[in-house]
């Protein structure tokens, strides 16, 4: 079993905070909710809703395992001095592995699976909001 420590994610540039350049995000262990394993982004002061959150959770069946990933980012505005979330980016991983793969089918569905959010047509649909046709 792997021990729970920070996870630390390089932001992009130009973020909605306003840093001009790429800046890691460390997120750090805040609890448990059910089987998941809860991480916390934020500033000082910043509660609840306003944090960014990482979470992450593997549950095992008698014929699929799963490992579920999600990652929330709020965008927080200031109105009349009260901070609020707009909105809040979200993505989700789940990966279904059969019990009978191996280390190396894992690791390949693993590594298949980060190359091909680093492509440059996934990163248009995401980015852009564009199709790739």
């Amino acid at each position: 079993m792997t021990a729970k420590t920070t996870i630390t994610i390089t932001d992009s540039a130009n973020t909605p905070t306003g840093s001009p350049a790429a800046t890691d995000r460390i997120f750090a262990p805040s609890g448990m909710e059910g089987n998941t394993h809860v991480f916390t982004n934020g500033a000082t002061g910043e509660t609840g809703a306003s944090l960014s959150t990482l979470k992450a959770s593997i549950s095992r069946g008698n014929v699929v395992s799963r490992v579920k990933v999600a990652l929330a980012l709020p965008l927080v505005h200031t109105v009349d001095e009260v901070e609020e979330v707009a909105h809040v980016c979200r993505a989700n991983v789940e990966f279904l592995i059969p019990v009978n793969a191996d280390k190396d089918e894992r690791r390949d569905l693993y590594t298949l699976l980060l190359d091909a959010l680093a492509d440059s047509g996934i990163n248009t649909m995401v980015v852009s909001l564009e199709d790739l046709y």
